[in-house]
C-alpha cells in the first residue's frame, strides 16, 4: 500500500507540474526557457495525464471496469485533439500512439508496485486501448490535409463536429471490445462470456469516456491545455473511489477464504475439499453459461458450503456429507447459511448454501424452489466426496466411478442438466450409469 501511494504521489506531482505549465501557457506567462503551448507541450501534458491515470488502475479484480479510467480516456482525447487557441495542431500519428502507449504501460508498471503484475499483463491490458488510439489518430491526424474529416474539423466546432467525433470514438470503442476480451483473465468465465461482457461494457459504459474525450477535444481551441486536468478531475475522483471499493472487495474475499478453512483446520473435512469444490462448481457454472456475478456467488458459496460442520456434535466420517443422513445435511446447510448471513455481506451466498442439501425432486415437485447455484453445489460437493476419499466403497481417485454413482441419483437427488454439465466439464462423454465410457479426466 505504501509503495502504491508513493507511485501515485510521484505521478501526481508530475501531473500537477503539467497543470501549472498548462495554466501558465494559457495565460501567456510561460517561465523563461519553458516551451510554448505547442505540440510538444501538448504531448507532455497528455503523457502526464495518461501516466497518472494508468497509475490508478486496479489489477486485483477482473470485475472492475477499465472503460472509464483516467489514463485510457486521456489517450482517447489525445487521439482526436485537433486544435489549441493558437491554431490547429497535428502531432502526428506515431507521436500520439507512442505517448499513449508509454503512459499506459508506464502507469501500469507503477500501479503494479502494489501487487505483483507481470509486464505481459500490463502490456495486454494497455494494447486494446493503444490500438483504438492508433485507429482514431490515423483517421483524425493522418488524413487532416486531404480528407473530408480534416475539412470538417477545420470548421468552427458545432453540433456536426461534436456528433461526428462522438459517433467515431464510440464506434471504435465497440470495435475494441473483442480485443479487450482476448486479453481478459477468464478465470471465472468462458471465452464467449468474456466477449459478451466486454461488448456489454462497451455499449453501456463506452459513452462516458467517448463523450469526455470529445468534450476535451472541442474545448481545447478555447481553453487550451488547462482543459485536460479540469475535465478529467471528476474521472480521477471516480477512479480513486473505485480503487478503494476494490480494496474492500479484496478484504472481503480474504475473509471468505479464512472462513472456508475453519472446517479443514478443525479436522472435520479433508484438506483442500472446499477449494476443489469451488473450482469444480465454477467450471460447471461456466459450462452452463452463467453470468459473471452468478459465478462469483457460486464460488464463494462453494468455499463456505461445509462451514456448518463446525457445529456438529458428531463429526461426519471424512467430512463427506454426501453420505450423511438427510437431516444432518440440512442442519449443516442451515448452520453454514446462518454463519454466512451473519457477516452481513453474504446474503446471496447464504441462500445457495442453505438450499444445497435439498434433493432435486423437491424442485421438480414444487415443494421448494432450489436455486441453480445450490444444485451446482450439491453435484460438485458429491463428486469431490466420492472421488477423493474411500466413500461408499469407491476407490479414491476414481473420477469415473464417482460420476457413475452420481448418475444413480439422477432426477431425484441431482439436477440432470447440472450432471450433464459436470460430465462435459470433465470430458467424460457419459450419458448414464453403466455405459462403459472412457475414464473421466481428473480435474
Amino acid at each position: 500500500m505504501m509503495r502504491y501511494r508513493a507511485a501515485v504521489a510521484v505521478t501526481g506531482v508530475f501531473f500537477a507540474a503539467g497543470v501549472v505549465l498548462a495554466v501558465l501557457a494559457a495565460l501567456g506567462a510561460s517561465p523563461a526557457g519553458a516551451p510554448q503551448a505547442d505540440g510538444t507541450l501538448l504531448l507532455l501534458i497528455y503523457f502526464a495525464a495518461i501516466l497518472f491515470g494508468a497509475t490508478l488502475q486496479v489489477h486485483e479484480s477482473d470485475e472492475s471496469s477499465h472503460m472509464v479510467d483516467v489514463g485510457d480516456t486521456a489517450a482517447l482525447a489525445l487521439s482526436i485533439t485537433y486544435a489549441l487557441p493558437a491554431g490547429p495542431v497535428t502531432p502526428g500519428v506515431s507521436w500520439v500512439v507512442g505517448v499513449s502507449a508509454a503512459g499506459l504501460i508506464g502507469g501500469g508498471i507503477l500501479s503494479g508496485l502494489m501487487s505483483p503484475v507481470g509486464l505481459s499483463a500490463v502490456v495486454g491490458r494497455a494494447l486494446p486501448r493503444v490500438v483504438s488510439v492508433a485507429i482514431l489518430a490515423t483517421l483524425v491526424h493522418g488524413r487532416m490535409d486531404d480528407s473530408e474529416i480534416g475539412d470538417l474539423l477545420r470548421q468552427e466546432p458545432g453540433n456536426a463536429v461534436a456528433v461526428f467525433l462522438l459517433a467515431l470514438v464510440y464506434l471504435v470503442l465497440l470495435l475494441e471490445a473483442p480485443l479487450r476480451a482476448e486479453f481478459t483473465d477468464r478465470e471465472t468465465e468462458s471465452r464467449r462470456e468474456a466477449h459478451l461482457s466486454a461488448l456489454r461494457e462497451s455499449v453501456l459504459l463506452g459513452f462516458l469516456p467517448a463523450s469526455t474525450a470529445v468534450l476535451i477535444a472541442l474545448a481545447q481551441p478555447y481553453l487550451g491545455l488547462a482543459t485536460l486536468p479540469v475535465l478529467l478531475l471528476p474521472l480521477a475522483f471516480n477512479q480513486i473511489a473505485v480503487r478503494r471499493h476494490e480494496e474492500l472487495r479484496g478484504h472481503s474475499r480474504q475473509s471468505v477464504l479464512a472462513l472456508s478453512r475453519m472446517p479443514e483446520a478443525m479436522g472435520l473435512v479433508r484438506p483442500g475439499h472446499a477449494a476443489r469444490v469451488a473450482r469444480l462448481a465454477v467450471r460447471i457454472a461456466r459450462e452452463l453459461d452463467l453470468g459473471r456475478r452468478e459465478i462469483v456467488e457460486i464460488e464463494r458459496a462453494a468455499l463456505l458450503h461445509d462451514l456448518g460442520q463446525v457445529r456438529l456434535a458428531m463429526p461426519v466420517p471424512s467430512g463427506a456429507t454426501v453420505l450423511a443422513a438427510p437431516a444432518d445435511q440440512e442442519d449443516i446447510a442451515a448452520v453454514g447459511a446462518a454463519i454466512a448471513r451473519a457477516t452481513g455481506v453474504l446474503d446471496a451466498e447464504s441462500v445457495l448454501i442453505e438450499a444445497q442439501s435439498l434433493p432435486y425432486q423437491h424442485h421438480v415437485s414444487h415443494v421448494r424452489t432450489i436455486p441453480l447455484g445450490s444444485r451446482i453445489l450439491k453435484v460438485a460437493n458429491a463428486h469431490d466426496d466420492l472421488r477423493t476419499g474411500e466413500v461408499g466403497g469407491l476407490p479414491p481417485g476414481d473420477a469415473h466411478a464417482a460420476l457413475e454413482r452420481i448418475y444413480l441419483g439422477l432426477g431425484h437427488e441431482y439436477d440432470p442438466r447440472v450432471v450433464e454439465a459436470l460430465a462435459e466439464t470433465l470430458g467424460a462423454g457419459v450419458s448414464g450409469p453403466g455405459t462403459g465410457a472412457a475414464e473421466v479426466a481428473t480435474p
